[in-house]
């Protein structure tokens, strides 16, 4: 047009400006601003030199240029064209003019652009004003300005006031225009959006939809606004979640603009934005930022550089790679986008603060805490002068400030955040607003993370509720939601209603997402960790392993999210006992970690806690510190001084400690722990309670029973203010307390507080779990105390039927059962059963446990007590110093288990008749627990009882009488008055006072442990048959045989209902009777229980044990005693073979045995033999025992008697 008009007009003509002037709009509208821009300068620059500088057309030319500055986001430069427009205009038109309401909208079109809204209503006011004065009521004119005023208030978030000025709008243009108009689906679109806005999507979707319509019936079929109602309509899907809805619509918007408009329109890529962000929901990482990319690409060759689209583009790209957790790529591309905003916007401008909050959070997860709360403070800064008070966003960046608050463990700040955020959101939304519903289940995260389960529950389900009303029930955020509340129910230990809460979210997403959705790997994780806190490790396994398949798929092998969900599965085969299994997950974990995340960030901290528990439970005590302490580093490095988490590791290295006997450190490291979550926690938060059982149980390992109680009793009130009253803790704390109990003698009280936490377990955890197995067995160490040995074995075999089923068949739990039940057998006597047990034990722990692990050597242990039971000393010997070798290694050289394997070893050589190198074990063992316990320690007083009991076998009575008053004065300060342990050293004293023969003094002594036994032990436990048959011992030794044989029966009493049928104390006690009978004269009563006695030992499952030689030289004895001498020599030679064949030739029962024979061969007057017998006796004694023994005496004077015996008759 201008080469065809140029020839007839002169190159100023104003034509020739209007024809540039109309080039320029087509382009303006063809998105194409640098070729707009050339033609209306070309148009203003031929009116600038033929028209009057005041002439109207000049001004709507300054508009015109204004305009499209304003659409390459120049906003001062169309600020400075609108202003020299008005200008003209006011000068040249009167002040109400209808021209000048047109410049005024579009400069309150700027500002509102610029975020400078106040500015902005205060030019569309001016507008108005005109427009009233200079229009007819219902002009269309006066319909858009309301229109551009409702789309301030919007942008306020006074939403009420918005759609008070749509529908003034909407009025008019009902009255004034066809309902067809365009101008109709321009209005219905704004009021969609703010409906959106409210969160009210099916009135939102109403007005889009009716947009549509309008436009359908007015414009062309590929007119470019039907295109942007589509993807508005796409976009009202995608916030419902109804993602493949979202697409459709949208790309029915992109086909329509791909025909109609340049391959390069603003248009074209705003669709492709919304496009990314609907395939960003659905988790495809990889279309979204192919989508942004176009979208950017557009932007790139139709924007200026600064232009804020490109700014909002860069910072979605960055938001994509910020869910893909490549948090240096989404600064990168966040700080691109500050970058133009600085350049492009006020300073003041509500998009920074939305861009710096997006910096806030990635810092937020690189572990940057400080540079996160200065983005952000940065950000709410700005909002607080731009926006008003109640402004959404506002609310938005509290949320912000409050994670990060939340995540270094300062709850009560990220708490008011969270408040201040909903006070906000009350005030500017509708009550079923789903920003609403999102702010309360926040809320309840921070609740959950501070242990307020049930305050989390109520704003859980309160934003449940909200997101119901607003959200369909198939949305992604309401799947959330329930996922969030199932996780609540898992603390809780209400397993059911958690994966009924669990399972329901992944439902939702699987019907909602696409199959391999992010959040559907989140969901699967969820579900895993019920099933893993339920000990079904398959089904836990299971889900894991679907998590991992989504996220390798969509993240590649180097993601956190990844990481996380190895360290899941490191948990699991951590539960499993398989640790082997577990480290290699948390290894992989820690792989990915150290590639992907700064040194000091807290998941690589609490991957090296999990990698020192795995060396906790495996035994390496010493690597599960090195772990422990590099976790304490990072976090001390990057959390604040009061994080729960570092309370956490503080205590997990307490418990390492703990089990390292280094009782002091432990409890230095809990009550740092204890310190932060008193600081830190809610005052019943379930952490504090479960930290106060554990410092209790240090106490308990101390011995001080008192404050043990008083600590678990603390965590047992706090656990009942915070957890429902069935709830696993609690049960685990009961059991504490019983076990406190247990080591304080009071078995009654410990079966109460074991059976409350038995009761707990059976309600709230699935009838096959481990912990269950647990309580069983710690009900049966109760009754094993109490000496109900079958009962013991009852509850010991319930557990292991659980444990059985539930664990796999290596795991180290099973061989503690099996140790558990061998232990009982040992005491009833059954070695060949209890060593069945124990090897049953050991099997699975040198299959599943290193060869130095302290189970091990525990195991070894009580192998080589069965064998020094059954005499097999040597064999005992070697699996003492196989646990020992352990125990020094692992544990170092000061351990109280290291103490306990030499005070083993000091028996076993006291039983040896070894007693120097006895006491030489023992001291070792006493020297251990002089450095490494309280002076008070029972277990003290128990090792000064034992080299108490070797010089009694020494014979030096003085110095066993020292030692066993050492042990007595610290177990009556330790223990309660009527603990066995007491009365065991009331025992050892009065038979000294025996051997003494200080016959009064014994029986006193003997007495005050029958006086404790009788109130702390059921009538017919074993021990209480031992002290009967003690209180016989001395009334026979006095000759008060009748008083001697009622204890003595008392004695048989008890026995024959607590043991079997063929103990060996059986025959011990006939034994005794028979000898009672036989000092009455009674010799056939007397035969009759020493026959008794016999039959009982043939029926043990080894009857060649030393019991049954002992029974034949008892009925020996008895013969000789009558005289009948053939018949007593024939079962003394019994006897002795027996012995012989089992026991050491230096045994010192041995000796008896000589000592009875050469008795019966002097009697018979066989002199030689009598010597020999009594010789091979002294020999024996002699290694044994101190020069001056009374038993050395003893046999001196027999040797004499017989010499003198067999030189009278050589006289004769």
């Amino acid at each position: 047009w201008p080469s065809i008009l140029g020839g007839g007009l002169s190159p100023n003509h104003p034509s020739l400006a209007n024809i540039y002037i109309n080039i320029g709009l087509v382009y303006k509208d063809k998105g194409q601003y640098d070729d707009a821009l050339l033609y209306y300068l070309k148009g203003l620059e031929i009116q600038l030199k033929s028209l009057p500088p005041l002439h109207p057309s000049l001004a709507t030319a300054y508009d015109s240029i204004g305009l499209v500055y304003f659409y390459k986001g120049e906003y001062d430069n169309a600020l400075q064209y609108y202003e020299k427009g008005t200008e003209i205009q006011l000068k040249s038109l009167p002040p109400f003019h209808p021209s000048l309401a047109i410049i005024y909208n579009n400069t309150g079109l700027l500002y509102a652009i610029k975020g400078e809204h106040d500015k902005a209503l205060e030019y569309y006011k001016k507008a108005t004003e005109i427009q009233l004065r200079s229009l007819p009521p219902n002009h269309p004119s006066l319909a858009t300005t309301y229109v551009n005023i409702g789309l301030v208030y919007t942008h306020k978030a006074k939403y009420e006031q918005a759609l008070e000025y749509f529908e003034k709008g909407l009025e008019i243009q009902m009255k004034a225009l066809p309902t067809s108009h365009p101008s109709f689906a321009c209005t219905y679109n704004n009021i969609g959006i703010v409906y959106n806005d409210k969160g009210e999507y099916v009135k939102a979707l109403e007005y889009f939809e009716k947009e549509l319509k309008t436009e359908l019936n007015s414009l062309p079929k590929l007119h470019p606004s039907i295109a942007t109602t589509y993807t508005n309509i796409g976009s009202i899907y995608n916030q419902n979640g109804h993602y493949d809805k979202a697409l459709e619509y949208c790309k029915k918007g992109l086909e329509i603009q791909l025909k109609s408009l340049s391959s390069h329109h603003p248009s074209l890529a705003t669709t492709y934005g919304n496009m990314g962000l609907i395939h960003s929901h659905r988790g495809e990482y990889d279309k979204t930022l192919e989508y942004y990319e176009k979208e950017l690409e557009i932007q790139l060759t139709t924007l200026k550089g600064n232009h804020p689209s490109l700014a909002n583009t860069y910072n979605n790209i960055g938001s994509v790679y910020y869910d893909k957790a490549e948090y240096d790529k989404a600064l990168e591309y966040y700080k691109k986008g500050l970058e133009i905003e600085e350049k492009s916007l006020p300073s003041d401008h509500p998009s920074l603060a939305t861009t710096y909050n997006n910096i806030a959070l990635t810092y937020n997860h690189k572990a940057k805490y400080s540079k996160a709360l200065e983005y952000s403070q940065k950000g709410l800064s700005i909002e607080l002068k731009s926006l008003p008070s109640h402004h959404p966003s506002l609310a938005i960046t509290y949320a912000t400030i409050g994670s990060i608050y939340s995540e270094i463990g300062e709850y009560n700040k990220a708490l008011e955040c969270s408040e201040k955020g909903l006070e906000i959101q009350l005030k500017s939304l509708s009550p079923d607003h789903p920003t609403l519903g999102t702010i309360y289940c926040n809320m309840g995260t921070l609740y959950h993370k501070q242990g307020e389960y049930d305050h989390a529950l109520e704003y859980e389900k309160k934003g449940q509720e909200i997101l119901l009303k607003s959200l369909s029930e198939l949305h992604p955020s309401f799947a959330t939601t329930c996922i969030n509340i199932g996780l609540i129910y898992k603390d809780k230990g209400e397993y059911d209603k958690a994966l009924e809460y669990t399972e329901k979210g992944l439902n939702i997403q699987l019907k909602s997402l696409t199959i391999s959705h992010l959040s559907l790997a989140t969901a699967y994780v969820a579900v895993g960790s019920v099933y893993n806190a339920k000990a079904e490790y398959n089904n836990a396994l299971e889900y894991y392993k679907k998590a991992e398949e989504i996220q390798l798929k969509l993240l590649g092998s180097n993601h956190q999210s990844l990481a996380n969900t190895y360290n899941n599965i490191g948990l699991l085969y951590n539960g499993k006992g398989e640790y082997h299994k577990a480290l290699q997950y948390y290894e992989k974990g820690l792989e990915i970690e150290q590639k992907l995340l700064p040194s000091h960030h807290p998941s690589l901290a609490t991957t090296y806690c999990n990698i020192g528990l795995v060396c906790y439970g495996d035994g390496e005590y010493d690597k599960a510190l090195e772990h422990y302490e590099k976790g304490l580093e990072v976090f001390l490095n990057s959390l604040s001084p009061l994080h729960p988490s570092l309370a956490t590791t503080y205590i997990n290295i307490g418990s390492v400690y703990k089990e390292k006997g280094e009782y002091h450190k432990a409890l230095q490291y809990y009550e740092k722990g204890l310190f932060i979550q008193l600081k830190s926690l809610s005052s019943h938060h379930p952490s504090l309670g479960t930290t106060y059982s554990h410092i209790g149980l240090v106490y308990n390992h101390r011995a001080e029973y008192n404050k043990a109680l008083q600590y678990c009793e603390k965590g047992v009130e706090i656990l009942l203010q915070s957890l429902h009253p069935d709830h696993s803790s609690l049960g685990a704390v009961y059991g504490n307390i019983g076990l406190v109990h247990n080591a304080r003698g009071e078995y009654d009280k410990a079966l109460e507080y074991y059976e409350k936490s038995v009761k707990i377990f059976l309600k709230s955890l699935p009838s096959h779990y481990t912990t269950l197995g647990a309580a069983y067995n710690s009900i049966g160490l109760v009754h094993k105390n109490k000496g109900e040995y079958d009962k013991a074995l009852e509850w010991y075999e319930k557990g292991l039927g659980i444990l059985v089923q539930s664990l796999p068949s290596l795991h180290p739990t099973l061989a503690t059962a099996y140790n558990d039940i061998g232990s009982v057998y040992n005491s009833k006597g059954e070695y060949d059963k209890a060593l069945e047990y124990f090897e049953r034990g050991l099997e699975i722990e040198l299959k599943s446990l290193r060869s130095n692990h302290s189970s091990l050597a525990t195991l070894y242990g009580n192998i080589g007590s069965v064998y020094t039971e059954k005499g097999e000393y040597n064999i005992a010997f070697e699996f003492y110093e196989k646990g020992r070798e352990i125990e020094l290694k692992l544990l170092g050289p000061l351990h109280p288990s290291l103490g306990t394997t030499y005070a083993n070893m000091g028996v076993l050589c006291k039983e040896k008749g070894d007693y120097d190198e006895s006491v030489k074990y023992f001291e070792k063992g006493l020297t251990i627990f002089l450095n490494s316990l309280p002076p008070d320690h029972p277990s003290l007083g128990v090792i000064y009882t034992n080299i108490g009991l070797v010089y009694e076998h020494k014979g030096e009575y003085d110095k066993a009488l020292e030692y066993f008053e050492k042990g007595v004065d610290i177990k009556v300060k330790t223990l309660p008055p009527h603990h066995a342990s007491l009365g065991n050293t009331y025992k050892n004293i009065a038979l000294i006072y025996l051997k003494k023969d200080e016959y009064d003094k014994g029986l006193e002594f003997f007495e005050k442990e029958l006086n404790i036994e009788m109130n702390s032990l059921p009538r017919y436990h074993p021990t209480l048959a031992t002290t009967y048959s003690n209180i016989g011992s001395i009334y026979k030794e006095k000759g008060e045989y009748d008083k001697a044989l009622e204890y003595f029966e008392r004695e048989l009493e008890v026995e024959l209902m607590s043991l079997p049928s063929n103990h060996p104390s059986l025959v011990t006690t006939y034994a005794n009777i028979g000898s009672m009978y036989s000092e009455k004269d009674d010799d056939i009563k007397a035969l009759e229980c020493y026959t008794k006695g016999l039959e009982v030992e043939l029926k043990l499952p080894e009857p060649l044990c030393p019991s049954l030689g002992v029974a034949c030289v008892n009925i020996g004895s008895l013969y000789e005693q009558k005289g009948v001498y053939d018949k007593g020599l024939e079962y003394y030679e019994r006897g002795l073979n027996i012995l012989l064949d089992l026991l050491a030739p230096d045994d010192p029962l041995l000796a008896t045995v000589y000592c009875k024979l050469g008795s019966i061969y002097n009697e018979i007057t066989e002199f030689d033999e009598a010597l020999k017998h009594y010789g091979i006796a002294l020999t024996i004694k002699s290694k044994l025992l101190p020069e001056n023994h009374p038993l050395l005496l003893e046999t001196y004077c027999n040797i004499a008697f017989v010499c003198y015996k067999k030189l009278c008759a050589t006289k004769n």
